[in-house]
């Protein structure tokens, strides 16, 4: 990718806001649904608290608080309302970073200087309170042909912090576990990073494997509507090229449209061998929020 050229009207038309979410067809979620053999679920979110890893300079910190508590709203139901019968409720308040845990990055997540995907500039995009297209609430419910692409089982050793997964290294886990990428699919890449979330953040946002912008490439080559990994942000860290940060979030979302899926848990369904799946991934509409927390599902 040319870092230097500026992303342009992307191939379903200057005004679309879905990107390749446009390749989950009917046909598509029925071939997904045809997976399911025995109705077993595999949750593949990790869990959202103040214990998190988060990126401190960038990212606000989580905390929920009972905005509303049984104690007191006992009293106010009984002296305000004239209720008899003792009823209360509990209900909070959350502050946290939307890309806080598992989660989805809307389109407009990433940018080349000053344009995003489908040629859009920051003027048309972003406002005051939040994005003015492209936003979240534009992604569908994702319901497809997930792919679990276990590459430490196919390299037989853990990865390093920062080593990079090429496009070969996707062709030859897939080959080895007999499994191929489809358009529509959603591809999970797992590193084994899943067991520092949570116990070690330090680690878990430090330097990290993922994938390449080789890889990133070859997987939109092959029409997937969306690619997700067990680390903080999808693809190595550091990056393969020095003073190019971030590049395969630059072509996957602005330049391709292509989703990006983060922080997944994927130690389980990849210790029972499960590497295709109904994949269901669906993200709350915060209307202009630049991600979303989802609860990321494998169905078999």
């Amino acid at each position: 990718m040319d870092l230097n050229e500026e992303p342009s009207a992307g191939r379903w038309g200057p005004t679309d806001q879905l990107g390749a979410a446009n390749e989950i067809t009917a046909g598509v979620v029925r071939g997904a649904v045809d997976l399911v053999r025995e109705g077993r679920i595999y949750d593949l979110s990790q869990p959202l608290s103040a214990t998190s890893p988060r990126l401190p300079v960038v990212q606000s910190p989580y905390s929920l608080c009972l905005w509303s508590n049984p104690y007191a709203g006992r009293s106010w139901y009984r002296e305000e309302e004239g209720a008899t019968n003792g009823v209360a409720f509990a209900d909070e308040r959350v502050t946290l970073d939307l890309h806080t845990g598992t989660h989805i990055d809307a389109l407009a997540h990433a940018w080349i200087d000053d344009r995003t995907y489908n040629g859009l500039d920051l003027g048309a995009v972003i406002g005051n309170w939040g994005l003015k297209k492209l936003g979240i609430e534009n992604v569908p419910p994702l319901l497809a042909r997930g792919v679990l692409a276990d590459v430490p089982s196919y390299r037989g050793r853990d990865l390093d912090p920062g080593e990079a997964i090429t496009a070969e290294d996707l062709e030859g886990t897939l080959e080895s576990q007999g499994s191929d990428v489809r358009p529509g699919d959603i591809v999970l890449v797992r590193t084994g990073w899943s067991r520092y979330y949570g116990t070690d953040n330090a680690t878990y946002v430090g330097d990290c494997p993922g994938i390449g912008l080789g890889a990133a490439r070859w997987l939109t080559q092959q029409r997937v509507t969306a690619v997700g990994a067990d680390t903080m942000g999808l693809e190595v860290y550091p990056g393969e090229a020095p003073g190019v940060l971030y590049p395969v979030h630059q072509y996957l979302l602005a330049r391709s449209g292509t989703y990006i899926i983060e922080q997944a848990m994927l130690e389980e369904i990849a210790g029972v061998g499960i590497h295709e799946f109904l994949c269901v991934c669906a993200a709350p509409k915060f209307a202009g929020a630049t991600a979303a927390p989802v609860r990321l599902t494998a169905v078999v």
